[in-house]
């Protein structure tokens, strides 16, 4: 394991860099590596302060629902779609498809979502005190789909997800504290999906928005390779096509039948349907997606309802 063959330092760093990117199973890392390596590994974190941000111009509206991203009219539940993804879910009135993903290493759901102006950030109705679940947070905004969001400070190892990690912006009201090693997340006023490192949210015009990390998708380009230090985990995951097009992708993980998504695996499912930006929400234990007021994948957490969250 300290030998220079590929495939097994490969294994090997992703072993550490999933254990080291837990809140409750970083001793999986240090039990059994030194400290030098350990250090080494989690070193090649992408680090998002120089990346720069998102440059694309405002969302043109299609002529028909999601544009040339995918053909909803045509598509039947439970058959594939043309990238050969089974369809889940098509909601054509509501502007919304869900496809199921499957690859070597996971499963997923992907929600693409006609109407950029429809996608939004709820926060908890008890700031301080606890989250809420995604079904609440389904019913109370009387949504039709929702993911988890930001990540949240977890005193204690309560769970109780009233304290939100980062900055937040929901309808315009501020939550939060900015932290410089997370980035932006968020829809400005034309609504476009805005990523990158920058404080000056007001400069760019967000309206709903969070902070989390790394970027994925930036201008049309992908900015992680393989793990890109953050080893195999559940994963949620946003991004936008050029006509405004967005993408919401979980990834399920810690589970025999789904072990977790790379970054770069997200990036390139992403990218396969369309995306010109796109970066990370809170993942591992908190990556949820709720639809018609139900969960339809399988959190890690072994709470049915799924955890409580911040905001969604």
């Amino acid at each position: 394991i300290f030998g220079n063959i590929p495939f097994v330092t490969k294994w090997r760093n992703i072993w550490i860099e999933t254990a080291m990117t837990t809140d409750q199973h970083k001793w999986l890392a240090t039990s059994f590596f030194p400290e030098w390596l350990i250090e080494d590994v989690m070193s090649r974190q992408v680090d998002i302060k120089d990346m720069g941000i998102t440059e694309i111009k405002k969302p043109q509206k299609q002529e028909k629902p999601f544009g040339d991203v995918i053909d909803a009219e045509v598509l039947v539940e439970g058959e594939p779609d043309s990238h050969g993804n089974i369809v889940f879910a098509n909601n054509v009135e509501e502007g919304v498809v869900i496809l199921d993903i499957k690859k070597e290493t996971f499963k997923g759901k992907l929600v693409i979502v006609d109407d950029p102006s429809r996608v939004s950030l709820a926060v908890t109705d008890y700031k301080g005190t606890r989250g809420e679940f995604i079904c609440d947070y389904l019913e109370k905004e009387n949504a039709i789909v929702a993911v988890n969001a930001s990540g949240f400070i977890d005193t204690g190892g309560v769970s109780l997800g009233g304290q939100v990690s980062g900055m937040c912006v929901s309808g315009g009201e501020y939550w939060g504290t900015y932290k410089s090693k997370y980035t932006l997340l968020g829809f400005d006023t034309d609504d476009r999906l805005v990523v990158g490192g920058t404080d000056n949210w007001e400069q760019y015009n967000i309206r709903d928005g969070m902070q989390y990390r790394p970027t994925l998708i930036l201008n049309g380009k992908k900015v992680v390779e393989d793990s890109a230090g953050w080893g195999l985990q559940p994963r949620t995951t946003m991004g936008q096509c050029e006509n405004g097009t967005v993408l919401m992708l979980v990834a399920d993980g810690r589970r025999a039948d789904s072990l977790g998504a790379t970054m770069e695996d997200c990036a390139d499912i992403l990218l396969e349907y369309g995306a010109v930006t796109a970066a990370a929400c809170d993942g591992g234990s908190s990556s949820t997606i709720g639809y018609n007021g139900e969960l339809i994948n399988k959190p890690s957490t072994d709470m049915p309802t799924g955890r409580y969250y911040p905001n969604a």
